[in-house]
């Protein structure tokens, strides 16, 4: 089994929710992998953080963004 492993690393904007598209990273990482097949796992390991999917996404946003209104 094949495994590849890149960081991505991101900086927050201050105390209101940052939200950053990482999509163009993670397809660049797939892509310099050369896998072919298999599961990209995206981990946060902040407890600060999250990782939002993008069929949810306009959704969570305008969640958070109303929280902290």
């Amino acid at each position: 089994m094949t495994v590849y492993k890149e960081t991505i690393a991101l900086q927050s904007h201050g105390e209101r929710p940052t939200f950053i598209n990482i999509t163009s990273s993670v397809k660049e990482s797939i892509k310099k992998s050369q896998i072919q097949n298999g599961i990209c796992t995206i981990i946060s390991p902040h407890t600060t953080c999250a990782v939002f999917l993008k069929s949810l996404c306009t959704i969570m946003i305008k969640m958070v963004m109303n929280f902290y209104r």
